[in-house]
């Protein structure tokens, strides 16, 4: 939780869902922070998606 900020902001001491989208070459390319898991994996994809299209 502490090295990549995911405290949930309200109860120290627990984790906040975040998912994010991790590049090869380590860099964070996309963040997404809900407690609703529902668009989790959809959301992470997309900006996967965005990435891969970038570097073409």
């Amino acid at each position: 939780m502490k090295a990549y900020d995911a405290a949930l902001k309200i109860w120290p001491g627990v984790a906040d869902r975040i998912s994010y989208a991790i590049a090869p070459n380590g860099s964070i390319i996309d963040v997404y922070e809900s407690l609703s898991p529902e668009d989790h994996v959809k959301h992470t994809l997309a900006a996967v998606s965005r990435w891969q299209a970038a570097k073409k």
